[in-house]
């Protein structure tokens, strides 16, 4: 189901929008937010571990653990960003719903 539906009604434009439907991208973002930052930490224990018991010495091993302190910095950013996008999707619904009982009390 489409997140907006637009019909029309005797030549007059309706506008629907669809709560249940960004409801579920709401969850569906926290859900993708949460699923990155386990996949940062899978990636960050390989890369750990890729320097510790694989290259141990020299300029690769050098390039890994600066390469490591540069994805340190993605943790805690995808839940920040879907936090935020979801934090949009509620607050979208809950504007309409406010600005559509404004426009029914006249």
């Amino acid at each position: 189901m489409p997140l907006v539906d637009e019909s029309r009604n005797g030549g007059v434009s309706s506008l629907f929008i669809v709560d249940e439907e960004y409801q579920s991208v709401s969850s569906s973002l926290s859900e993708f937010g949460r699923l990155m930052e386990e996949k940062i930490e899978s990636y960050l224990a390989i890369l750990r571990r890729v320097s510790q018991e694989g290259i141990a010495d020299g300029l690769a091993s050098n390039n890994i653990v600066a390469f490591t302190e540069v994805v340190r910095t993605l943790v805690g950013q995808f839940s920040m960003i879907t936090g935020d996008a979801k934090a949009l999707c509620e607050s979208f619904v809950s504007d309409i719903d406010a600005a559509d009982s404004d426009f029914h009390r006249w």
